[in-house]
């Protein structure tokens, strides 16, 4: 068994334990996490495993108990006997269950495993008392004997779609309130018991939210959507539902069959009348408040939404955004927090706290300032320069400018929390011309008293400028065109760059009120974009002069890096320092992520207070990366999750100023707490 690598704090233990096992599985109780980890028994509050095997017949020791835990997530593991965890975390809040691959159903069927839980647990009389939100696909076999509030379920993870029979005894024991169905199929029908969802609702009183995604592929070429869907809605007749969303997505066709003929499915998704659909389910769901239905085009290119409020139905259908990636980009909202999401009725952004409970809060605003010429309005002295240099470089009349960030008020006052340290910028601006085009101005971030840039600041701005034309150079990523630079040397003048504004709106805003697929797909986009960048593999800061290749720039240090034992571990990507929820972009309709910056700022920002998901989304999220990831690149995905400890000691290094104190500090860092056994 190799020795673990956690990071751990002294009062609390919140980090990925990761054990590679070779021994007798007879033995395996004896590294159970409530054994090894039994010296934290008074403050561990999380724990998140991976790769970790529990035997489900062999329990372990029962006199171990951690009164704190409320977080445990189970990844990539054999189907768990749970009765040891309910006696050693008896206060548990939020439970996530994700079997490995590499264990076979018919080695642990789900069946047998369910009636061992049901036997164990019912003899014990233990249940979770706490427990009020679950992810996974697992909870068949778990046979959780316990009201659990919020409930996803992932069927990509089931081995195959009748396994669907499941799902009338998942909902008979837990009875959620906030039903999600990732990836679900909802025109799958077993042979034996055929649509399952009458029973499965029925046996749910008290659901009142349901939010359903289902993807149709190749393989359901010949479905009829419209009979899939009436079977679906008779479904719901015995539910008491109040707010339901369904997302229908088409997988991309290939290439060879873009101009091809429709399938059965796709000519029935594009024939699909959703408004009546919406009448028809509110009869059939007399409960049913608000609802959204979307569907994907099958040409990919479009999307239609229907939504039913208070009995009052709404159609629109719109284009989706083409896929775009790019660090630089406007901050430009184009619809308010919430769209596509039947919940967020406020306008408001989501976030949640350190509790796991969500609040609604102010977003960053559209501008801070505003000019508009004719109006009388007078700019200052920096903002008139700025103009008369852009006008006279691109030979076109200015008619408004929008102030996106200054020094003072770059984020609202109920957002600032989120952030740990203040950004500032000397002014980062989006004008609009006579004809309507719009672009994105930006000049160096700080200033001396006297109004010259910092020598460093000046050098990052030019590096910017060269390295945001690179990515169009290489041909595979879209990325904004960087119009012009204007340099003009002498007192009283800035360099500025002038920058193609895309579509989209920024994560911080946008991103908790999205759905969940939403979600995944601007995931997807991110882990796309990462590996198919030809990043220099060196280590350093990133020198792109224009038009030509990155070189990069060695960092004191390198030295420290090269000592890792494992190549993936020096994989090197392009690292935006400040990859924060205001510097990304993203299509809320679904159709990926548009990674987003205004700048290679000098400070490192991360989140305090707030998160942008809930904890169950974030950890089922950081999966779904890592598995798009090891889809498109394994040397990459090795480097993910191998490199992860060695990730953060050079986060922890960036912070040092090199002094004997510093090293000292590191050396207590990797005794303590990477090899805490030492």
């Amino acid at each position: 068994m190799a020795s673990p690598a956690p990071v751990l704090n002294d009062d609390i233990l919140l980090e990925v334990m990761a054990f590679t096992t070779d021994i007798p599985e007879g033995n395996w109780p004896s590294f159970h996490p409530f054994t090894l980890l039994a010296r934290w028994t008074s403050s561990l509050e999380e724990l998140h495993t991976y790769y970790w095997y529990t035997h489900p017949r062999i329990p372990p020791p029962t006199d171990i108990v951690y009164p704190k835990m409320r977080v445990l997530t189970l990844g990539h593991t054999t189907p768990p006997f749970m009765l040891p965890f309910i006696r050693a975390y008896p206060n548990l809040a939020r439970l996530s269950v994700v079997t490995s691959h590499q264990v076979k159903s018919d080695r642990w069927p789900p069946h047998l495993n369910r009636q061992h839980n049901t036997n164990t647990q019912h003899s014990a009389g233990l249940m979770w008392p706490y427990l009020s939100a679950f992810e996974g696909a697992l909870m068949y076999g778990l046979c959780l004997a316990c009201p659990v509030d919020r409930v996803a379920l992932h069927t990509r993870r089931m081995p195959h779609a009748s396994y669907v029979y499941m799902l009338p005894s998942i909902l008979a024991d837990v009875r959620p309130r906030r039903l999600e169905l990732h990836t679900w199929p909802v025109h799958a029908r077993t042979d034996s018991l055929g649509n399952p969802l009458p029973a499965a609702f029925q046996a749910v009183e008290r659901l009142e939210e349901l939010l359903i995604t289902t993807e149709l592929g190749a393989d359901h070429a010949d479905l009829d959507m419209v009979h899939a869907l009436d079977d679906f809605w008779r479904g719901l007749e015995y539910s008491r539902l109040r707010n339901l969303t369904l997302r229908i997505l088409i997988g991309r066709r290939a290439n060879e069959a873009q101009n091809g003929p429709l399938s059965r499915a796709e000519q029935s998704v594009r024939d699909l009348d959703m408004e009546d659909h919406l009448r028809r389910l509110v009869v059939t769901v007399p409960t049913l408040r608000t609802a959204v239905v979307t569907v994907q085009a099958a040409d990919g290119r479009t999307t239609r939404e229907a939504t039913l409020t208070d009995g009052c139905t709404e159609y629109k259908e719109e284009p989706k955004p083409p896929y775009v990636c790019a660090w630089f980009a406007t901050i430009e909202r184009v619809c308010k927090p919430g769209r596509g999401s039947s919940e967020n009725m406020s306008g408001l952004s989501w976030f949640w706290n350190k509790h796991g409970i969500k609040e609604e809060l102010d977003g960053i605003p559209a501008s801070y300032e505003t000019w508009v010429a004719g109006t009388g309005q007078q700019l200052d002295e920096a903002q008139q320069t700025l103009l008369d240099a852009v006008e006279g470089a691109t030979s076109m009349k200015i008619v408004r400018i929008n102030l996106l960030a200054r020094n003072d008020n770059l984020v609202s006052s109920s957002v600032r929390p989120i952030l740990r340290s203040r950004l500032t910028l000397r002014q980062v601006v989006k004008v609009e011309y006579e004809s309507g085009r719009r672009d994105i101005v930006r000049s160096p971030l700080r200033y001396e008293e006297d109004g010259t840039p910092r020598a460093n600041c000046l050098e990052r701005f030019w590096r910017e400028d060269g390295l945001l034309r690179w990515p169009g150079i290489q041909g595979t990523l879209s990325v904004p065109k960087v119009r012009c630079t204007i340099n003009r040397p002498g007192p009283g003048t800035y360099p500025y760059s002038v920058i193609e504004m895309l579509p989209g709106t920024i994560v911080l805003n946008a991103f908790g009120c999205m759905p969940y697929t939403a979600k995944e797909r601007a995931i997807c986009t991110h882990a796309e974009f990462a590996v198919k960048l030809d990043v220099p593999q060196h280590i350093g800061s990133l020198r792109c002069l224009a038009d030509s290749a990155p070189e990069v720039i060695p960092q004191q240090t390198i030295d420290a890096y090269n000592a890792a034992s494992r190549p993936e571990h020096r994989r090197c990507v392009l690292s935006h320092d400040d990859l924060n929820p205001m510097n990304v972009l993203v299509d809320e309709a679904g159709g990926g992520a548009i990674p987003a910056g205004e700048k290679w700022p000098e400070e490192m920002v991360s989140p305090e207070g707030f998160s942008l998901t809930s904890p169950e989304d974030e950890a089922s999220l950081l999966e779904f990366y890592a598995y798009a990831v090891k889809s498109l690149n394994e040397e990459y995905w090795e480097a993910l999750v191998e490199g992860a400890l060695l990730r953060s000691a050079v986060e922890w290094l960036g912070s040092l100023h090199g002094d004997e104190s510093d090293c000292a500090a590191l050396e207590r860092w990797a005794v303590d707490r990477a090899f805490p056994a030492a």
